[in-house]
């Protein structure tokens, strides 16, 4: 039984052996995918208001991520490598109509506002994820699966 026991406790100090490394590697991986963001915080003057806010600025991961966060019309974005643009899918459909989607602010001011805070994006063009009859539209639901958008 004695033996028994000690095995017990001979896999235990492996699993807490093991366990110590893992938390020693997490915070080392956590680190560096943050490095590899690039995201930082800018001051911006805002005359109307005569105050700096802080504003998210960075590669496009980094900025969208923030900005998916908040606006669940948004269904995904792709960058083609190319040409530096960014195409953002909105989804376009509400209450079973197609809607304009300038009116809800996607319009030349929010791409202004986008192009100020992400870097290495040479223009931003808006597209509606589904047709005027709410019928998915292939070729971008296929661009939103390639990048893992699930909305």
């Amino acid at each position: 039984m004695s033996k028994l026991a000690r095995k017990q406790t001979g896999k235990e100090k492996l699993i807490a052996r093991d366990f110590k490394k893992i938390l020693l590697v997490l915070p080392l991986l956590f680190a560096s995918s943050l490095a590899f963001a690039e995201c930082r915080n800018e001051p911006k003057f805002f005359p109307k208001i005569n105050t700096y806010l802080d504003r998210l600025v960075g590669d496009a991961d980094c900025v969208m991520a923030d900005v998916m966060e908040d606006d669940q019309m948004i269904a995904g974005y792709w960058v083609e490598e190319k040409t530096k643009t960014m195409f953002i899918a909105i989804n376009n459909i509400r209450a079973g109509r197609d809607i304009d989607i300038g009116f809800y602010g996607y319009n030349e001011g929010y791409k202004t506002s986008m192009l100020e805070k992400i870097e290495n994006i040479s223009s931003i063009k808006f597209v509606k994820r589904f047709s005027y009859n709410g019928a998915t539209q292939p070729q971008i639901e296929m661009r939103l699966n390639e990048g893992g958008f699930k909305r």
